[in-house]
């Protein structure tokens, strides 16, 4: 579970991450600007989750088919990479065509003001959807063909050019806005662009190959196994900003601040360690060696979410001392007790989602695919019964995800129990 060259490399992403935050925290402060930026981002960021509605269960498939043949293997990625040019051109034309509609649908409170800034925004970043249906290919075959470290690559180009881009911000006393959703989109871009070409040179040569009826059956199972994960990850943000906007301003970057924080603790303590497993149980499952799944499972519970607790505890410790260090000779537009008490009250939501993740993950490369949508709708249904009554305290979201939370793990927990049963042999 543990590899110190991915790690490293993925302690640098997160130190990017880390540094992109500290850089937007000093140029922008909790403002009316971060807030709006981190809406738009986190309505491009659901369109990460609608390609795998036909993509998802990309590796399952490709593992399966390189079990019997590598040439069968590479050309179902050739298919699936001009397949998956073709959702992101026909994404990208709706939700360019239909943008108002798509933010009114997240901000339906939002006065009039902050949504003219939102929509400047978001007529830049909108072109990100045309490419990150192919990022979340290459995201599969990069972890079917277990090269972490060009994955990782990857993503430190998403953060690197923002990175640079508020540099500059900072060094010429300037807070543009426009600019960093600029550089954003032109780094989702450069991403794709070196992804495809390091596969095509280090793997999988590419030949085109035109979508044929042998996508049919991949694709109706992504369908059906991802439309509960792409459910939660479209409707979670609308709940969660149409609750975020009747707050004043700085109050959603302070929500979206602790998540990021929470989030690159998150990567850099176990998304090495995530991805393995998730590419080790698809291996197992397609190899038929069930009897190493239990084991897998219990490695990653002793290590995984108790690494996570202890790391995120002392990083709520540290939060104080953090921002007196970022905010020197600056005054905060939020109080800090806000931030921390947000940072602390997330906690309890990542180690649940983490606990939860192998028996999800089982379920997934199992394509019990109605464990997940059984899973992703109560999380939906749970999350936004707890936030419709509660507008008054930005506290209660917090809680909201945890007890949705708890419901999606008892939804996995038990049809993986289930699944173990049926795999069990019979007595004679």
């Amino acid at each position: 579970m543990f590899n110190i060259k991915y790690n490293i490399v993925n302690l640098v992403k997160v130190l990017l991450s880390v540094l992109n935050m500290v850089l937007m925290l000093r140029v922008f402060n909790f403002s009316q600007e971060s807030d709006l930026y981190l809406l738009a981002y986190s309505i491009i960021y659901t369109f990460n989750f609608i390609p795998l509605l036909f993509i998802g269960q990309f590796m399952q498939f490709y593992n399966d088919l390189k079990a019997k043949s590598t040439a069968s293997a590479h050309d179902f990625y050739n298919q699936s990479i001009v397949f998956t040019a073709l959702l992101g051109i026909g994404l990208f034309g709706l939700s360019y065509i239909f943008l108002q509609s798509l933010l009114h649908l997240h901000t339906l409170s939002i006065d009039v003001e902050r949504f003219v800034l939102l929509t400047r925004l978001m007529r830049i970043m909108v072109f990100c959807i045309l490419f990150l249906p192919l990022l979340a290919l290459l995201e599969r075959i990069f972890m079917a063909e277990k090269q972490f470290f060009m994955l990782y690559v990857c993503q430190i180009i998403m953060v690197l050019l923002p990175v640079l881009s508020l540099g500059y911000m900072l060094l010429t006393h300037q807070a543009n806005i426009i600019l960093l959703a600029e550089s954003y989109t032109v780094s989702v871009v450069f991403a794709v662009v070196l992804g495809l070409g390091t596969v095509a040179v280090r793997t999988i040569p590419f030949r085109f190959s035109w979508p044929s009826s042998s996508l049919i059956p991949f694709i109706k199972n992504s369908f059906s196994t991802h439309s509960g994960i792409a459910m939660t990850n479209c409707f979670m943000p609308i709940i969660l900003n149409n609750f975020l906007v009747h707050f004043p301003n700085g109050i959603i970057s302070c929500f979206y601040y602790s998540r990021n924080a929470l989030e690159a603790t998150h990567t850099v303590t176990t998304d090495y360690s995530i991805r393995l497993f998730l590419a080790e149980v698809s291996a197992h499952i397609a190899q038929n060696n069930l009897s190493r799944i239990t084991p897998l499972i219990k490695k990653y519970l002793l290590y995984v979410p108790v690494c996570f607790a202890i790391i995120s505890l002392c990083l709520y410790a540290a939060i104080p001392l953090g921002l007196k260090i970022v905010f020197m000779h600056m005054n905060l537009a939020v109080d800090v007790s806000l931030f921390k008490t947000l940072f602390l009250y997330l906690i309890p939501w990542f180690v649940l989602s983490l606990v939860s993740h192998p028996y999800y993950a089982v379920n997934l490369s199992a394509k019990n695919s109605r464990s997940i949508i059984a899973a992703n709708l109560f999380f939906v249904l749970t999350l936004w019964g707890t936030l419709y009554f509660c507008y008054k305290n930005i506290y209660y979201i917090a809680w909201a995800l945890f007890l949705a939370q708890g419901a999606y793990f008892l939804i996995c927990l038990f049809f993986y129990v289930r699944w173990r049963k049926q795999c069990r042999p019979k007595s004679v």
